[in-house]
């Protein structure tokens, strides 16, 4: 009940913040009376790759012991300018704003249960994905010399036990964003930033995946932007809550009972650097753009307290990642293409936030791979659109066996053609194709099949107008997914898709986002 009344009171701050505290301040330098302007779009860096930025809803806020300024109501909203502050602070403009992504439906599998996802690899279409939803709040402060920014997102987790759903407070919290950042600090395009951020590229969307740089980091950063170019180094902690990175034990206490005291506490230390380049309009409206990419994880030593009173030995770890990316857009209204390349090694082959598996004889991660090609891009035209994505991937993990179940290699090629219908209406489908293959498969699942998805998706939808990534959009769906038998026996015995080689995923649901930081 805890959490769901968390969640509940974080929406509720958001929402009214969006509506009572999401103000637009200019500052009148000439400190002359007050007067009353147009509101402009909410800037806000990082929006989601390749997709239109949404305005913000700028309403006016009552500012104590500041003078009472002539407020005159526009059609995109109201807009203050005022000299100072409340503590007498000069500044050019002041912007609340607030933001959000989220996707929600209701799904049947035609036989009584709810629709469930058919994919073999890391990675299968996002359209039967379960709901989620980011709530976002910025506050920016322009100065003469420096801007900084105030960026706090929530997201709330397991929605497929929403109340309305299961009939219990199942939803979770969770801080995806709490950070500040300053920027074009004094005039010379420097940065820095310092908190707790998703720290995110480019994406393929129809994947829901970030191939290249993807880090959920607490820490800091710093680097530079400018002409057409930017540097970025990073470097930030985490200290997983179990008993590979934190460990607490009970020893008697001091006087009565006893007390807990900290006996392992490894924190992962992750640095990354990029840079990027863009030559915008290098022929017409075609621009293209290159990103290098890196980063170093290290763990250190330590000591974990078994339940017999014996300690295990656990050794320091380390490893890197290297990436590029490559892309080219304004070949078309929206479009754009993206590939991506990345090769992990070592502890950076593991996300940040699991645990290694399959490590070696030494316990460390000395050996493990992941090489990894990826592509996204997006076409538009009048009367249609085609949005495709994929990447193939080989992964080994330190274990030096010759069938290990854990090294595989894997793939997925998915199309989105839609055509419109008006400026609101649109029909057409998704088709992809997944295949996971490992040396150690046909011993575990018993035959010797290779793993294989292939799915057919219809749908019609409404959406804000015409383009592949225009949302809110409002979608009735089916998918049909055929499983070879390698895919089949991937489920444990007694589940009932072990048998359906044909399964079935009707959905009506909605997408929408708008100012989501890190989308």
């Amino acid at each position: 009940m805890h959490r769901f009344t968390s969640a509940c009171c974080a929406v509720a701050l958001l929402f009214i913040a969006q509506f009572a505290f999401a103000i637009e301040i200019p500052a009148d330098e000439s400190k002359k009376d007050s007067d009353v302007t147009q509101t402009d779009t909410a800037p806000v860096e990082t929006p989601k790759v390749e997709e239109a930025e949404a305005p913000g809803v700028d309403v006016p806020v009552e500012a104590e012991a500041a003078p009472t300024p002539d407020v005159e109501e526009k059609t995109s909203g109201v807009q203050l300018q005022l000299n100072e502050d409340y503590f007498g602070i000069q500044y050019k403009r002041f912007r609340m704003s607030f933001g959000s992504y989220g996707r929600v439906g209701l799904t049947t599998n035609f036989e009584g249960g709810s629709g469930k996802e058919a994919d073999v690899v890391a990675w299968g279409s996002r359209l039967e994905e379960s709901p989620y939803v980011e709530l976002h709040l910025y506050a920016e402060y322009l100065m003469d010399e420096i801007t900084f920014k105030t960026v706090i997102s929530l997201a709330l987790l397991n929605l497929e036990n929403m109340f309305h759903y299961s009939g219990q407070p199942g939803v979770q919290l969770a801080v995806r964003n709490l950070f500040v950042e300053a920027s074009d600090i004094y005039n010379t395009g420097s940065f820095i930033w310092v908190g707790s951020r998703m720290y995110r590229g480019d994406d393929i969307y129809l994947l829901d995946y970030w191939p290249l740089d993807n880090l959920n980091t607490y820490g800091g950063g710093l680097g530079w932007r400018g002409y057409d170019m930017e540097v970025a180094f990073h470097v930030g902690v985490n200290r997983l809550n179990n008993e590979y990175q934190y460990q607490k034990v009970d020893v008697p206490g001091r006087g009565y009972g006893v007390e807990s005291i900290t006996t392992l506490d490894r924190q992962r230390t992750i640095m990354s650097l990029g840079f990027t380049h863009q030559f915008p309009k290098v022929i017409g409206d075609l621009g293209i753009k290159y990103k290098l990419y890196g980063e170093f994880h290290y763990l250190p030593d330590g000591e974990y307290h078994r339940t017999d009173q014996t300690v295990e030995s656990l050794p320091s770890d380390n490893g890197f990642l290297i990436g590029a990316e490559l892309g080219t857009w304004g070949f078309s209204k929206n479009g754009f293409v993206n590939l991506f390349f990345k090769y992990g090694r070592n502890l950076a082959a593991y996300n940040e936030l699991a645990v290694p598996y399959g490590t070696n004889l030494d316990k460390t991660t000395s050996g493990a791979n992941e090489l990894l090609f990826g592509f996204s891009g997006n076409y538009e035209h009048e009367y249609f659109s085609v949005l495709i994505g994929g990447y193939v991937k080989r992964w080994l993990d330190a274990l030096p066996e010759e069938y290990d179940p854990f090294d595989h290699a894997e793939f997925i090629l998915v199309a989105r053609p839609m055509a419109f219908i008006g400026d609101y209406f649109r029909v057409g489908f998704e088709t992809s194709y997944q295949r996971r293959e490992s040396p150690g498969t046909a011993d575990l699942i018993g035959t010797t099949s290779v793993p294989a998805v292939f799915k057919f998706s219809p749908m019609i939808s409404l959406a804000t107008g015409k383009g592949s990534l225009a949302r809110p959009e409002i979608r009735l769906l089916y998918t049909m997914a055929y499983l070879n038998e390698g895919a089949r026996y991937l489920y444990p015995f007694g589940d009932e898709r072990r048998d359906d080689s044909i399964q079935h995923f009707l959905g009506f649901g909605v997408e929408w986002w708008f100012n989501a930081y890190g989308y």
